[in-house]
């Protein structure tokens, strides 16, 4: 069972995502987002060596399947690795992050919809070196 306590109070969006935010304000927050999307690829049990190739910060919908709590927009980071190594446009695979129930954890999500702007919870990783 997730703990969800963090999302009832907040009406139609989650704070900020501060910690990805401010990266991206500095001149190499790009590396040190994907570092982070390394990381976290690696705490879930995705692969250590992998490469990450892109990382963005949108904002996006996070949907929940109990009628308890209501749709809400969430950042959300999502990040590539290109599973063969060559062609980039063939093997590229998505992930979907956002920022967990402490500062080392991050929520991996599942898309709803085809275009990748709805999410539901998927796993909750802790210890997630920033």
């Amino acid at each position: 069972m997730f703990y969800l306590g963090k999302f009832s109070d907040e009406p139609d969006s989650l704070p900020p995502w501060e910690l990805i935010r401010n990266w991206l304000n500095e001149t190499n927050g790009e590396e040190l987002l994907k570092e982070y999307c390394q990381e976290a690829h690696r705490k879930y049990g995705l692969g250590a060596n992998k490469t990450i190739e892109t990382a963005s910060l949108d904002q996006r919908t996070l949907k929940f399947r109990t009628p308890k709590y209501k749709p809400m927009k969430a950042d959300v980071v999502t990040y590539s690795i290109d599973e063969e190594g060559k062609d980039m446009q063939k093997h590229r695979k998505y992930w979907h992050i956002m920022e967990g129930q402490r500062p080392d954890c991050v929520w991996y999500l599942e898309p709803v919809n085809e275009e990748n702007t709805e999410f539901e919870l998927r796993e909750h990783v802790y210890y997630v070196k920033y």
